[in-house]
């Protein structure tokens, strides 16, 4: 697994790059990505998430099984953007409520 997540890293660094943003350029750099080169008809904020879309691995059914609890179907927004279990955030609820899931992954940055 360390092997893959290294490969993973490398091959993600040398796709995206840099793309860290000073929150205080943030604005302009948002905006300069949105622009249309109108030669391509696409903007560098679309090829970013395509680049990105490539190097993110694909969630199978079973890595979700806890969003997929019938008991959950209706705290999903959509069913085809789902939190994996290794990411849910852990609730602990007042109310007795039966169920402590929300649609939220936890990201560790």
């Amino acid at each position: 697994e360390q092997y893959v997540f290294i490969h993973d890293a490398i091959l993600e660094a040398c796709l995206c790059g840099d793309t860290a943003i000073p929150a205080n350029q943030l604005r302009s750099v948002y905006y300069e990505m949105n622009r249309l080169d109108p030669q391509t008809n696409s903007s560098q904020i679309k090829e970013e998430f395509r680049t990105l879309n490539m190097v993110t691995p694909t969630l199978r059914v079973e890595d979700c099984s806890i969003a997929l609890l019938p008991r959950n179907h209706e705290k999903n927004r959509c069913m085809d953007v789902l939190p994996p279990d290794r990411c849910l955030p852990f609730l602990i609820t007042i109310d007795g409520e039966s169920s402590n899931y929300i649609n939220a992954a936890l990201m560790d940055v």
